[in-house]
């Protein structure tokens, strides 16, 4: 094995980064798996130098990663946890620390949002650490934006604050690269929504996912529509209920099609969220559409 099926590896982690994407965690996973356990462990396996079997197993604990973030919005935690550490395994074969830090912040994610905020920080912690001192801005605004949130999820302002500023400095620097050298904007504003949403600032946390909806790629469908659910959410806590419902029938034609048990979720929080106030008129034709769209009655 050679450059060639360095390339080829290369090529894979695009294509299902970007498959999540758009039709979500659900979409592609047995094949993704099923070129895991074929097509790159055999060349792992196959003679080269060493140069290109460290360069096959970055781009494998990748494609780990990319498996794990598909079971995780599928709901399949433990799976993806699992799929996780065989990313750090491999990233630690590599001798790759940006794929380990990388691996150590969906750590942190994970952790959070299933509500075990000390692990999530020490993770946050280890994923910025472990960065060499040449790595690309993007790669540390996306370690330390994710380090905020697990600051701001355990009430420490002061210290989330400043990882959020460190993360803009480095993010307004960023160049535009693959799946993993990039951070767009967007996300980073979603994140700094959660700063806010943790802290207790629900406004300013509106508007930063206002700025995130506009500022995501157009490929980001998956996380374009969670972004206005949260959005929603937040305008419906505040007594907004005809924005929330506008941002909720955005988020409608934006899932729909969506294999995603997030996507699902967020659907089953806004019916629940607003069959109390079904007699309002917006509240009534949204929930009327979302129920005609699933077939249900």
């Amino acid at each position: 094995v050679g450059v060639a099926e360095v390339d080829l590896l290369r090529g894979a982690v695009r294509h299902f980064a970007a498959a999540m994407d758009v039709h979500g965690g659900g979409h592609a996973r047995p094949a993704l798996a099923h070129y895991l356990a074929d097509t790159a462990t055999t060349w792992l396996h196959a003679p080269g130098s060493e140069r290109t079997h460290r360069q096959l197993a970055t781009q494998s604990a990748h494609l780990v990663f990319v498996l794990a973030r598909m079971h995780s919005d599928m709901g399949c935690h433990g799976i993806a946890q699992r799929y996780l550490g065989l990313a750090l395994d491999l990233a630690h074969e590599a001798q790759d620390r940006v794929a380990w830090a990388i691996t150590l912040r969906a750590m942190a994610a994970q952790a959070l949002h299933l509500g075990h905020g000390r692990p999530a920080l020490a993770y946050a912690h280890a994923a910025v650490d472990a960065l060499p001192a040449q790595v690309t801005d993007a790669v540390r605004a996306f370690t330390l934006a994710q380090l905020a949130v697990a600051h701001a999820a355990a009430g420490d302002r002061g210290e989330a604050f400043d990882a959020l500023r460190r993360a803009g400095e480095h993010e307004r620097r960023a160049e535009a690269g693959d799946p993993f050298a990039d951070y767009p904007s967007g996300a980073l504003a979603f994140q700094q929504a959660e700063v806010h949403r943790a802290l207790g600032d629900l406004p300013a946390a509106a508007r930063a996912l206002h700025r995130s909806t506009q500022e995501r790629p157009a490929h980001d469908r998956r996380g374009l529509a969670l972004t206005l659910a949260r959005r929603a959410e937040l305008l419906l806590r505040t007594g907004r209920i005809g924005e929330a419902c506008e941002v909720w029938s955005r988020f409608l034609d934006c899932g729909g099609g969506l294999r995603s048990h997030s996507v699902v979720t967020a659907t089953r929080t806004m019916r629940a969220s607003l069959g109390p106030l079904s007699r309002h008129p917006s509240v009534r034709a949204l929930l009327d559409r979302e129920r005609e769209g699933t077939g249900r009655s």
